[in-house]
């Protein structure tokens, strides 16, 4: 695709996307294909091979369709879809992603709030990235605590909106894990507590056989006979 800023300035954009992440793109100045991991280099090579082909054909590409897209895109301004997934894992904890899609221009501020409040640190973005269709989408992920009663919202500001979206998520209650660790507890105490009944109930009933069978222990005294 093409990024436009008018008829004179643009710039040839390619992204190969994986799980979410750019692993190959086109750098238009450098003329290459660039990998971001080791395991894209063979494919990388074998693409650059025809280095100065691809240079032309971006070329061909975005000069053909500067007109069409200054009529018909700079000019547009397209609102951006706002949802968010939660995650949990042994490795990463808890994570909340706030996914935005689909808007443009690319220009945007995505920031996570907790209670109202931007949260200082434990974010990441992924980079900007392109959908094809002359719109983008970018991910930020937050790491947290859940607690009882925290609000978070993925808070966005784009040009397209009136005002901006404070898309809200709610922890659901007690993390699993604590919950089943609650009434592990609750269980244990239960159960102790019938075992020390039952030895009290045992013990008296072996304190009154002792007493019985010596003789020694109370008696009713019956009423005098003439």
């Amino acid at each position: 695709s093409c990024e436009f800023n008018n008829q004179s300035s643009w710039t040839y954009v390619e992204q190969k996307i994986y799980n979410s992440e750019v692993i190959v793109y086109y750098d238009f100045n450098q003329k290459k294909y660039i990998g971001n991991y080791p395991w894209t280099t063979a494919t990388v090579d074998k693409w650059n091979e025809q280095s100065e082909q691809n240079y032309q054909e971006a070329i061909a590409i975005c000069e053909n369709n500067v007109e069409i897209f200054d009529r018909g895109v700079l000019t547009r301004l397209v609102k951006p879809r706002v949802t968010i997934r939660p995650k949990q894992s042994a490795h990463t904890g808890h994570l909340l992603t706030c996914y935005v899609r689909g808007f443009y221009p690319k220009e945007i501020e995505v920031t996570w709030r907790r209670n109202g409040h931007v949260v200082n640190g434990d974010q990441v973005s992924t980079s900007l990235m392109a959908n094809g269709d002359w719109t983008y989408q970018i991910h930020k992920v937050l790491q947290y605590s859940p607690e009882s009663g925290d609000h978070y919202s993925c808070h966005v500001h784009h040009k397209s909106l009136d005002s901006d979206i404070d898309h809200p998520w709610v922890p659901e209650g007690m993390p699993e894990s604590e919950r089943i660790r609650i009434i592990v507890g609750a269980l244990g105490f239960a159960f102790g507590f019938v075992v020390l009944l039952a030895g009290v109930i045992l013990r008296l009933r072996n304190a009154k056989a002792i007493l019985d069978a010596s003789g020694t222990g109370p008696r009713l005294m019956g009423a005098a006979t003439a």
